[in-house]
């Protein structure tokens, strides 16, 4: 199939992207659908990223190189999300073509769709795709189900589902720290959408590895140096299998190559049927842990209870690729002194609703929420699991909830996947020296409401128009009276449209939590999802419940003052 021009980076903008191939696999795991050798590959190409000759990066330590990458990395990134193919709801090509799709995935860019079949309108990115058979079929698990446009059902309910360009979709639902309830297949129309970005230059192959462990292309120098710069990665192989991937590791400098790791963890298992995936019968979270060695290992975890199911390492081939779409914008030390950037320039991309990263340790990832308090930072890391080394997990797999504030403050809550306990390790504090990234992407101001619902600027037509071009969008949101002061910024996992031209958001990588002081908050002794739907009409919706036990603590409605972002 044809490839994009390579003056077209195809990036993510989250963590991670992974496609991965190679590799026969056992045959007790085909019911996962990544179980099988690939039948393409991906031709090798000079890396374009040279800075082997700058030597190894002290990230924290030297104001000189806080400097160096202020200048390198100011660049406005101009992105684009391309609407790449249009499908029927029985699988006729409308508009663009499924090789279009095929090669925007298996390149690393996101993906995206919108149907009007589904629930009245809605739009969601896919946590991963997959060709087979000369279609594409890609995992929606950032969703809850509905009651109605904007109000998410009470007792709540986990609704993945897997659609394909034959217009067939599969819906799973399972309540919230539950099991199976149901399932449902149907047919859509489908517009699918995907990233290009203009790059700088600077974007392209920074490394690549085969299943024997055998460096083909780039270096592990320049690989970690771009970690450490903030860049966002994406890891393709010829077989058109992607993940999404939520945090990022790097072992410390002894001198030689350093060992990078990375989790993809949003993902359910899936088997063939016919010519497309559908969801597996056991139901199971598969969880990957993937390394610049090649190794990949996968745990297979019930849904709704702390039960593995089966587990493997493997080796595979990786294709690493660079984003440079992120800036370096502020360094505190482990007491919270500035030394390096600017902590008005981090709240002021943060006001403008830009993406957050943050590097602490040795781990680098995106913060999935994140609040201004006190004249400090505090975001939320939920997307992450404790590892027992660089490329393992627990053996109780658990969760490592994180908050991280620009006062230097770690706080980290561990909680078993599938069970309301306490995971090994407890609870932790640690005072830590943190580096502060956003990304360079133009955020546009598309409306902004007050508690009453009145615009103050903006409209909601705006939002609209975003919609319709696969923008992403970010919220605001400040609630008069609410436990923890000022306002929260939320990234829209799901859209939906209502009537009037309304529009309403989910959010479901958020937590609650409780302040402590006039800049710090943390999470409640056992942790709780705090899932918030937000819309046009100035509501917000939250539902809380604990963290891996379906045990509903409440739901309130609240009016709100909503600014609405959007990069497109």
């Amino acid at each position: 199939m044809a490839r994009y021009k390579s003056s077209l980076c195809f990036l993510v903008m989250s963590s991670i992207i992974l496609v991965t191939q190679g590799t026969h696999y056992p045959s007790n795991s085909r019911s996962d659908g990544i179980d099988e050798k690939g039948s393409e590959t991906m031709p090798k190409e000079e890396s374009p990223y040279r800075d082997e000759e700058e030597g190894r990066l002290d990230l924290l330590g030297e104001t000189q190189y806080a400097s160096h990458l202020q200048k390198r990395s100011t660049d406005v990134c101009l992105e684009q999300w391309d609407l790449v193919l249009e499908t029927s709801s029985s699988g006729n090509v409308i508009n663009g073509s499924v090789e279009a799709l095929y090669d925007a995935f298996t390149q690393g860019s996101r993906v995206k769709f919108f149907s009007n079949d589904f629930d009245g309108g809605a739009m969601g990115e896919f946590e991963g795709c997959r060709a087979y058979q000369g279609n594409i079929c890609c995992q929606f698990l950032r969703n809850l189900q509905i009651d109605s446009w904007n109000v998410t059902v009470p007792d709540p309910v986990w609704m993945f589902a897997i659609i394909c360009t034959t217009g067939d979709a599969q819906k799973l639902m399972f309540y919230v720290g539950d099991n199976f309830i149901k399932q449902k297949t149907v047919t859509i129309d489908v517009s699918w959408y995907a990233t290009s970005t203009t790059c700088d230059g600077r974007a392209g192959l920074v490394y690549a590895i085969d299943q024997n462990g055998n460096v083909t292309s780039g270096t592990n120098l320049a690989l970690t140096n771009a970690v450490e710069r903030g860049y966002t990665l994406t890891v393709v192989n010829g077989v058109p299998n992607s993940f999404q991937v939520h945090n990022i590791e790097v072992e410390p400098d002894t001198g030689g190559d350093r060992l990078v790791g990375v989790q993809s963890i949003w993902h359910h298992g899936f088997k063939k049927l016919s010519d497309i995936l559908i969801f597996s019968q056991n139901k199971r979270w598969v969880f990957f842990t993937i390394g610049s060695n090649g190794q990949e290992t996968t745990e297979r975890w019930s849904v709704g209870s702390h039960t593995r199911q089966t587990a493997a390492r493997n080796m595979r081939n990786f294709d690493w690729f660079v984003d440079p779409c992120w800036r370096y914008v502020y360094a505190n030390d482990e007491n919270g002194n500035e030394v390096g950037g600017s902590l008005d320039a981090l709240i002021e991309a943060v006001e403008d609703g830009h993406r957050v990263k943050a590097l602490f340790g040795n781990y680098s990832a995106e913060l999935d929420n994140f609040r201004i308090l006190g004249g400090h930072v505090s975001g939320q890391i939920v997307s992450f699991l404790e590892k027992n080394g660089t490329l393992e997990l627990n053996t109780n797999v658990t969760w490592a909830f994180r908050i991280l504030n620009t006062d230097g403050t770690v706080n980290t809550f561990r909680v078993l996947v599938g069970e309301a306990a306490d995971g090994p390790g407890g609870d932790t504090t640690e005072r830590m020296p943190i580096a502060w990234y956003v990304d360079t992407r133009s955020w546009v101001k598309l409306l902004n409401t007050d508690t009453s619902g009145a615009v103050i600027s903006g409209s909601k037509a705006s939002i609209r128009d975003a919609i319709t071009r696969g923008a992403d969008i970010r919220v605001a949101v400040t609630i008069p009276g609410d436990l923890v002061a000022g306002q929260q910024f939320l990234r829209a996992d799901s859209l939906r449209l209502g009537p009037d031209g309304h529009t309403a958001m989910q959010s479901t990588r958020v937590l609650g939590e409780e302040q402590i002081s006039a800049s710090e908050v943390l999470l409640f002794s056992q942790p709780s999802w705090a899932f918030k739907t937000v819309s046009t009409l100035s509501e917000v919706g939250t539902i809380e419940t604990l963290v891996g036990d379906r045990s509903l603590l409440g739901s309130r409605t609240e009016a709100a003052e909503v600014i609405w972002f959007g990069t497109f």
